[in-house]
């Protein structure tokens, strides 16, 4: 039985930025431990807690085999919430981690559709291949149980897109007359409070996030890494079923700003103009137009 309600609306965007002064150096990198990456048993994990017994089912599946190895690498952040990451991990035990888990949105996916497989390198460090491949299997036995699972439908339509796939056709009509149209060059400059420009750090990437005064490079950079572009665009699950539906824009950039202070600040506190919100916005549903109505190779100038 599932711990906490799925919640499904739009794709979480994991925070950028570890610390003034453009620290942009993470936590050691740990290895996955050995010893409880057996999928249907092994000690790991929290199995029998709070009445759960192990099993073959998708909870048992992360209490045994993914819960142990995943606070290993990425609970420095994520069990509560340090540098300002999103706090969807715990030290108290895998009921706990699960009913956080299904609580972000976009976590609990299918795999091509799980922002928890891809985040890659971000403020910290990338989830070891050996962890992505458990993880794998345990997000495809959840999607079985939650009736999420990509296949052709009985009567014969496609496969469900994924957000994998989404952000890859999403990348392929990018334009860098469209992203120079609209002012996406201006972003990286926007000014923090006191701690200078934005490109200032990100022009190095931290916390995922690339900005640089040259245009074209921070055009392709976004254009190539998917955690950059999850900056800027973000998944619409629907409903009913859990499963992927569309790209929409992501509020990313305008929230960071709205934060509050963390009693260790994780980023400079900063207000991002309207006009670069616009910018942001324009930009994605340009691009998401062009994808529909197949212009994608149309000068920006025509697509106004």
């Amino acid at each position: 039985m599932k711990r906490g309600q799925l919640i499904l609306a739009t794709a979480l965007v994991v925070t950028a930025g570890w610390a003034y002064g453009c620290a942009d150096t993470g936590p050691a990198y740990i290895p996955l431990s050995t010893g409880t990456t057996n999928p249907t048993g092994g000690q790991g994990g929290a199995a029998g807690e709070g009445g759960m017994v192990a099993g073959d089912d998708a909870y048992a599946m992360y209490a045994n085999s993914v819960h142990d190895n995943l606070v290993e690498q990425c609970g420095f952040c994520h069990n509560e919430g340090k540098v300002g990451a999103p706090e969807f991990l715990s030290a108290d035990g895998a009921e706990v981690a699960y009913s956080r888990l299904e609580a972000h949105d976009g976590l609990i996916q299918l795999p091509a559709s799980s922002t928890l497989l891809l985040k890659g390198e971000h403020a910290g460090p990338a989830m070891s291949s050996e962890l992505h491949t458990v993880v794998t299997s345990w997000l495809t036995h959840e999607a079985e149980e939650r009736g999420l699972v990509a296949t052709t439908t009985t009567g014969g339509e496609p496969p469900k897109a994924t957000l994998d796939d989404a952000l890859a056709e999403f990348a392929a009509c990018m334009r860098l007359d469209v992203w120079n149209g609209v002012g996406m060059g201006l972003i990286p400059q926007n000014q923090t409070q006191g701690e200078g420009p934005c490109l200032g750090c990100h022009n190095q990437g931290v916390g995922g996030l690339f900005l640089d005064i040259n245009a074209e490079l921070n055009f392709n950079q976004t254009k190539d890494n998917k955690y950059h572009l999850l900056k800027y665009v973000a998944a619409v699950y629907k409903q009913t079923s859990g499963d992927f539906d569309h790209l929409s824009v992501s509020s990313r950039l305008w929230d960071k700003g709205a934060e509050p202070s963390l009693a260790t600040p994780s980023h400079p506190k900063f207000s991002l103009l309207a006009a670069n919100q616009k910018a942001v916005e324009d930009f994605v549903n340009y691009t998401l137009m062009a994808i529909e109505n197949g212009t994608c190779d149309q000068p920006y100038m025509s697509m106004q």
